[in-house]
């Protein structure tokens, strides 16, 4: 799958993410092919042919000071296996199941990091083989392209790129003011709840105003900013107004994997609500 190209042309759906609210998850979602394609490039690995997946894991594990990477053939697999599978009639759901912060110091809160950079690591891993799957075939098209995930200690090191399909960008431009503010406040909702998940204290009604979502009836670029420094992604400087095409959401001071996972838990919206949406009225 090419990102240039999900901007410029209808692809066929390889992955589909989304967030939990209640389970407070974030969820790979893909036909049966795919996962085979997943295990078949892991099953590669295992035999030494070359796709750049040792260097990563053993890269990882040192940068991070991670563990063992549990390999996807079996329930529990990634690293620390903090990737649940379950299957459904015809896909495999893909679940990273995110930590509750119980304590802001000591090892509680070590152990509370070292599982969120083992979801983060295993998120790279997983979109880095996941970007290279070809499908010819599906009845939904891609809608969100989510790449460049790092996953490392210290500032920017939790980064990573979103790109909006054609399609997407093309159905946002047709929503009218009503929509816009409903899709404005599930993405805004979803990051809360994930980061609820991460804060000892709570979100207070003094600091919601962190979370952020600007969108406007008549235009395609989405705007999102969470707790930290600037935090948050805004539209690369060269997407053109003019246009219906997709275009590239590019991160700002995303140091840890709490903005990394409250960011991907807001985006994730984006599609699910247009794929809610269109379901509503066929």
């Amino acid at each position: 799958m090419n990102a240039h190209e999900l901007m410029k042309q209808d692809q066929p759906c390889v992955y589909e993410v989304r967030f939990s609210p209640v389970n407070r998850n974030i969820i790979i979602e893909v036909t049966k092919e795919v996962a085979d394609a997943v295990e078949s490039i892991f099953i590669a690995h295992l035999r030494g042919q070359k796709n750049h997946i040792p260097a990563r894991i053993s890269q990882l594990q040192e940068d991070v000071g991670l563990g063992e990477f549990i390999l996807p053939f079996s329930a529990q697999w990634g690293f620390g296996g903090c990737i649940h599978a379950s299957l459904t009639e015809s896909t495999v759901l893909w679940n990273f199941d995110l930590p509750k912060r119980t304590s802001s110091f000591g090892q509680e809160d070590d152990t509370f990091f070292n599982a969120l950079f083992e979801r983060s690591a295993s998120l790279q891993l997983l979109m880095h083989v996941l970007n290279a799957i070809e499908v010819r075939h599906h009845s939904r098209n891609q809608l969100l392209y989510i790449d460049g995930i790092k996953s490392a200690r210290g500032e920017y090191g939790c980064v990573f790129t979103v790109t909006l399909s054609k399609k997407l960008c093309s159905w946002l431009l047709a929503q009218d003011n009503s929509s816009i503010e409903s899709l404005g406040n599930v993405i805004k909702v979803a990051m809360i709840r994930a980061y609820q998940n991460f804060s000892v204290f709570g979100i207070s009604q003094a600091n919601e105003i962190s979370f952020l979502v600007q969108l406007e009836s008549g235009s395609k670029f989405v705007h999102l900013s969470c707790p930290g420094n600037a935090c948050g992604f805004s539209p690369h400087d060269r997407a053109d107004e003019d246009d219906n095409d997709g275009y590239e959401l590019v991160p700002h001071n995303l140091d840890t994997p709490i903005q990394q996972f409250t960011l991907l838990a807001g985006i994730s919206e984006l599609s699910r609500y247009m794929l809610d949406s269109e379901k509503k009225f066929s």
